[in-house]
């Protein structure tokens, strides 16, 4: 079964909530780390937790959110073995695993709609890294 760590802020508390009950679904198991409310909360604090839990290997992807998805991704790309990128679009959400294998989904949550963030959400996690050779030897490059 693929698990999903899922994390937000307080801004992008709304969006998962709703991109929960979808992935849930869709028989996608989650690993909710919070935040739990709308009360202001640091992103850094949960997406560490979800990206932990993706280079556990206890969930297969990441998704995070908060106001931009920038800072969400930021925190994300300290953690060693986590490849995050911000997908506003379904175009970037598949380049971002077919071209650089992303293991963690940044939303930007107050710039997206649901039914949008849900059809970035589903190419993401239905995407498969290409493993042409220019890809591996770039992802090779940023390890």
């Amino acid at each position: 079964m693929v698990r999903i760590a899922l994390a937000c802020d307080h801004a992008g508390f709304s969006l998962k909530k709703k991109l929960a009950v979808f992935l849930e679904q869709k028989q996608y198991e989650l690993l909710d780390v919070g935040t739990h409310g709308t009360e202001p909360s640091d992103y850094p604090d949960f997406v560490h937790s979800a990206c932990k839990l993706v280079v556990s290997k206890e969930a297969t992807f990441g998704v995070v959110i908060c106001g931009t998805g920038i800072g969400s991704c930021i925190a994300a790309n300290k953690i060693k073995g986590i490849r995050s990128g911000v997908c506003w679009n379904e175009e970037v959400a598949r380049l971002a695993r077919e071209h650089n294998d992303c293991n963690v989904l940044a939303l930007p949550g107050k710039h997206l709609n649901y039914q949008d963030s849900q059809s970035i959400v589903w190419t993401f996690l239905n995407t498969q890294f290409s493993f042409e050779e220019r890809h591996v030897r770039r992802i090779f490059k940023l390890e």
